[in-house]
């Protein structure tokens, strides 16, 4: 049985097409989700479920080990035991970030705008670990997507 070449060109480009189609749907750091999987098929992300919307991040994050364009953030990082890293989408203001988020901006130290003016050390703070926004890039940080003070 002999295929012509236009019916296995056509064949090729559709199988490509079939594998290429769930790579180009992944959800970036700080898209909304339900699921887990919702953020990546390979269990490498995690959807925070405690955000409105969902929020796809990566959980105990290092300097400069979040996925390209996109930060580690330490909530309560002035409280030791309760300090916990995720990776956050970067912004420049409050347009970069979806719907309901906010930018929160940091000072040259890293500390984050988001630490409430009335901040006891019960309440702890929120710094920017990373200096730069993922890996494969040299942006520098700036700020990351999150949702106002007042909503959390």
């Amino acid at each position: 049985m002999a295929y012509s070449s236009r019916a296995i060109a056509a064949l090729v480009s559709m199988l490509v097409a079939v594998v290429a189609l769930p790579m180009g749907c992944a959800r970036r750091i700080g898209d909304g989700c339900s699921l887990d999987t919702d953020c990546s098929i390979n269990n490498d992300r995690r959807c925070d479920t405690s955000q409105v919307g969902g929020y796809c991040t990566v959980a105990e994050c290092d300097r400069n080990s979040c996925p390209d364009d996109s930060l580690c953030v330490e909530f309560f990082s002035s409280v030791p035991q309760r300090a916990r890293r995720f990776c956050m989408s970067p912004c420049a203001t409050d347009g970069d970030c979806r719907s309901g988020y906010r930018c929160q901006q940091a000072d040259v130290a890293g500390i984050a705008a988001a630490c409430p003016a009335n901040a006891s050390t019960e309440a702890g703070c929120t710094r920017l670990v990373d200096d730069r926004t993922g890996p494969g890039t040299n942006r520098t940080r700036v700020g990351y997507c999150a949702l106002p003070i007042s909503t959390r």
